[in-house]
């Protein structure tokens, strides 16, 4: 969308505004329009659960360190750091200042760090940032320093303060943080415009004068800042491309079987995102579901073609997974391939038929005059027809399946109940690390809906996390953990949807992690 010359010239009357514009100064910059595929949950940084909600908090908050897609550790509220196994101490910026005017002191940092992981709080991620064996953090305003120390070795500690989940909330905040959920609390450099802002259909952000402390040098006086970004929820994939293809919307992920359309177009330019995680299936493991068998569970991973699934989830734009992680995340374990039966529905029949299943009068599978009745749910919105797909797999390997398709949201809120036996998730961390998946996969209550315990995978987690990062028996660990969840397939790994960012010519940005754009560094020159 450029402006034309002439028309700049005769509103601003300056000669020196078309020479601004020419050589990409600040007038060259615009409003941004960004889709993103839902809404958030909360704009509390530390309890948001969706990468929607990431994107939002990397803007209008700042964390001690700075992340790029692949990886790369860069200063953001520190300047400096050391690190040991169990402890990190962060130098402070002496010039971050709360969008409320209050300075972002090393005591402001320790104290909403402190309250990320405490227990009113109920942070679902905070153990990727500081493990799961607690931790302490002093802030020292003297000499400009935060000490964080876990109670355990973290080799993750130093990435972990780079996520959004990890993000400074000023003081306000921590003391109204019921108020987190719409009004943030930062010292980002953009805030949130609430007179243009809709619940659920758009959000404005604008950037804050004066704002010079970003990761990576960044200021909002830099040239090509956009004035304004506008941030408009765009559920469906098809109705994204069409508004990027007529440019009601410059930048944004798509997936599906949109891809060729967005790709042939001159106007747009096409961004392969990593992948750090993995479509899988939860299954449950309380007593009373089918599910809670490990033969079962095998059967149905004999019975399900996860090339097929991926198919019909992505339009074969995707991969096959073979592990809860991606292969572009470090510690990934290539032998997890090997761990899977060849897919086959007749074999998974005669598998659990040999474990004592019986074909009843009208075909499906009953042990004990039980029927192996199995509750489904999937989420065409982001599964396409794969959810459709695993339906007519079970019912071949010999059960009754009950699909019920919801919402992402809809199919969250159903997470914490009985109701169900497998649910697809869209795992989708925006941090590279084997530690992500912990959450879903080991304790009690949290968000292991699936009620899973494994005690080697904690085991082999707990000795990868002890090892340094450059360590190489710390890759053989997170190998041990991956291989530990397949042994008898508490989850099933299926697919991954490979997220392609477009853009329009003349918007620049940078990625944080596979789903989430990094909205500090969009830049418009045209």
């Amino acid at each position: 969308m450029t402006r034309k010359l002439s028309t700049l010239a005769r509103h601003s009357g300056s000669v020196l505004a078309v020479a601004m514009l020419l050589s990409g100064g600040p007038l060259a910059a615009r409003t941004v329009t960004i889709r993103v595929m839902a809404d958030f949950s909360s704009l509390d940084p530390a309890k948001t659960l969706t990468t929607d909600g990431y994107q939002m908090a990397s803007v209008l908050y700042d964390r001690l360190l700075a992340v790029s897609a692949d990886g790369k550790l860069g200063p953001g509220l520190a300047t400096s750091w050391q690190a040991t196994a169990d402890s990190a101490t962060f130098t402070l910026k002496q010039n971050a200042v709360c969008a409320d005017g209050t300075k972002v002191t090393p005591s402001v940092v320790a104290a909403s760090l402190t309250r990320m992981n405490a227990k009113e709080t109920n942070a679902p991620y905070a153990y990727r940032s500081v493990g799961s064996a607690g931790y302490s953090v002093v802030g020292d305003d003297a000499a400009w320093t935060v000490t964080v120390k876990t109670n355990a070795p973290f080799s993750d500690l130093l990435l972990g303060m780079a996520m959004p989940w990890s993000s400074i909330v000023c003081p306000a905040g921590l003391q109204a943080p019921d108020k987190l959920l719409m009004q943030p609390s930062g010292s980002g450099p953009y805030t949130l415009d609430a007179s243009r802002s809709v619940r659920g259909d758009h959000y404005t952000l604008v950037p804050r004068p004066g704002y010079d402390w970003g990761a990576w040098g960044m200021k909002t006086s830099d040239a090509g800042m956009p004035t304004a970004i506008v941030v408009r929820v765009i559920n469906n994939n098809t109705t994204a491309a069409n508004e990027l293809i007529a440019g009601n919307v410059d930048l944004g992920p798509v997936v599906g079987q949109d891809l060729a359309r967005l790709k042939a177009d001159p106007n747009l330019t096409a961004t392969r995102a990593p992948v750090f995680g993995m479509f899988f299936m939860e299954m449950q493991h309380a007593a009373g579901h089918p599910t809670a068998d490990p033969t079962v569970r095998r059967a149905i991973a004999t019975a399900i073609n996860r090339d097929s699934v991926n198919r019909a989830a992505t339009f074969g734009n995707g991969i096959t997974a073979t592990s809860y992680i991606g292969p572009d995340v470090p510690c990934y374990d290539p032998k997890t391939k090997a761990m899977f039966p060849p897919p086959d529905p007749k074999a998974a029949n005669a598998l659990l038929r040999n474990a004592g299943w019986a074909a009843g009068a009208d075909g499906v599978l009953q042990k004990d005059g039980q029927p192996l009745k199995i509750r489904l749910i999937g989420s065409p919105e982001t599964q396409n027809s794969a959810p459709e797909y695993v339906l007519q797999a079970l019912k071949a390997m010999g059960a009754d399946v009950q699909l019920r398709n919801m919402t992402l949201v809809e199919a969250a809120t159903m997470g914490p109940t009985n109701d169900w036996d497998m649910i697809m998730v869209p795992f989708g961390p925006p941090m590279p690390s084997p530690n992500t998946v912990t959450g879903f996969v080991s304790g009690k209550g949290g968000i292991n809906f699936s009620n899973i315990d494994n005690p080697a995978f904690l085991d082999a987690r707990a000795k990868a996390l002890a090892a340094m990062p450059d360590s190489l028996d710390r890759c053989k660990y997170w190998g041990e953990a991956q291989e530990a969840l397949l042994k008898d397939f508490d989850i099933l790994p299926l697919f991954a949807d490979v997220i392609t960012e477009f853009a329009r010519k003349g918007i620049t940005f940078k990625l944080m992690a596979p789903f989430v754009i990094d909205f500090s560094t969009i830049r418009a020159t045209e």
